[in-house]
């Protein structure tokens, strides 16, 4: 194995993570808004139309990651089953269910705070229409880069072994969908379906 190369890889996928979070926080507040407004009235047309279990996962935002919790709040108020993922030790997670109010604690591996309830494991999914998974950046051919611990790699991974398994489509800020090849995509890397901006939900072909 060239480690070397291996190494150079891994630095090249820092610095794109250093400067996508960047990206993200210069964003203005009214810009942020007004783009996930857009996108979780997209999200909420789809999950109306299509929805047959009435269950989506999401996560719930820390810091600059786009502003979901109106939505997810919207969406319990119509009756729907929202699951959010929390973090186990060896950078593996499950999901919990997600309601207005549900209590937090702080996790045991990570400097969050995550909702309290039964920890359920990726047979879940295979009761869920959508899952919502977070991302930097998106290539419009699905390559996905995320925040480099590989929680959601490992997860997805066992998510696609299921007999029925829910649509995998990211949520980013408009500027995050890149055109193929603006960022690493390895072998481990899971890829996604499509991808709600504020444009609506962008398909991709598997």
């Amino acid at each position: 194995m060239d480690t070397s190369a291996s190494f150079s890889s891994d630095q090249h996928k820092h610095e794109l993570r250093l400067a996508a979070r960047a990206a993200r926080k210069n964003l203005t507040a009214p810009v942020r808004e007004s783009q996930m407004q857009a996108t979780s009235a997209h999200i909420a047309e789809w999950l109306r139309a299509n929805a047959e279990f009435k269950a989506f996962t999401a996560v719930l935002p820390y810091g600059s990651e786009p502003p979901l919790l109106p939505f997810l709040q919207e969406m319990h108020a119509e009756g729907f089953r929202i699951l959010v993922p929390v973090t186990e030790p060896d950078r593996r997670m499950s999901f919990v269910e997600w309601t207005p109010g549900v209590a937090m604690e702080r996790s045991p591996v990570a400097p969050i705070d995550e909702p309290v309830g039964e920890r359920l494991d990726f047979t879940e999914m295979g009761r869920v229409d959508v899952m919502l998974v977070p991302a930097q950046l998106i290539d419009t051919s699905g390559g996905r880069m995320g925040q480099g611990g590989g929680y959601y790699d490992r997860f997805l991974e066992k998510v696609r072994t299921l007999p029925t398994s829910p649509k995998l489509y990211a949520v980013v800020f408009d500027h995050e969908l890149v055109a193929p090849g603006m960022f690493p995509v390895e072998a481990f890397d899971q890829r996604v379906d499509g991808v709600f901006t504020s444009a609506g939900l962008t398909r991709f072909d598997r």
